[in-house]
């Protein structure tokens, strides 16, 4: 059943920012704020990386800084790259 307001193929959707967002954001989708480490083999060491942990239908899905977390008109969340998200959705 679609959401109030949303047409079949329309989202609502937040952008991960990596600060201020980020409680807002996984209080939102029912997440969980997180750092997880990276290991870049050209970095000197390893790295924390702040990101959201949002489920979805599919798991959990991370949203790192610069991702959307979207709700589609069903209901479910999505994190999707700056990239995806520019590439299947615009404003309305």
């Amino acid at each position: 059943m679609p959401l109030d307001g949303l047409g079949p193929d329309e989202v609502v959707a937040m952008r991960y920012d990596g600060a201020t967002s980020g409680p807002d954001l996984a209080a939102w989708c029912g997440g969980q704020l997180s750092t997880d480490i990276s290991t870049d083999i050209d970095a000197m060491g390893d790295e924390e990386v702040p990101s959201v942990h949002v489920p979805t239908a599919n798991g959990v899905q991370r949203a790192h800084i610069g991702d959307w977390v979207v709700l589609d008109s069903n209901g479910r969340f999505w994190a999707l790259s700056s990239t995806e998200f520019a590439a299947r959705h615009r404003p309305a």
